[in-house]
This record gives structure tokens, C-alpha cells and sequence, in this order.
């Protein structure tokens, strides 16, 4: 497994290889991770289930 980051506006992300589950659906793990005055806030994001609404969440 490899992980690359990219740094945008003080904002890191993490991401990693291309996964398959055992039902053929591909997903990419995704962490985005920013400093604050007590140290971290961070953000994973998990693999959606097919059919299944996505709700956006912002870190700023």
C-alpha cells in the first residue's frame, strides 16, 4: 500500500491505492488532517454503499 499527500492552503490530504471489496466496488481512503491552536483537526472519509446519499462536511 502506498500513501501520497498533497498539501493545498495549510490543508493535508492523505490518500492510498485504489481498493476492490468483495462486491467489485472500488474506493480510495481519504484523510485530510489541518493544524490548529491545540494541535489537529482532522477529517477520514469512509466508502459509501452503492444507492446511498452523500452528505459533504467541511473542516475549515
Amino acid at each position: 500500500m502506498k500513501h501520497f499527500y498533497t498539501e493545498i492552503e495549510n490543508i493535508t490530504l492523505v490518500f492510498d491505492d485504489i481498493k476492490t471489496n468483495q462486491d467489485g466496488m472500488d474506493s480510495i481512503s481519504l484523510h485530510f488532517e489541518k493544524p490548529i491552536e491545540d494541535g489537529f483537526a482532522f477529517l477520514d472519509t469512509i466508502p459509501w454503499p452503492k444507492g446511498q446519499k452523500r452528505r459533504n462536511k467541511s473542516i475549515s
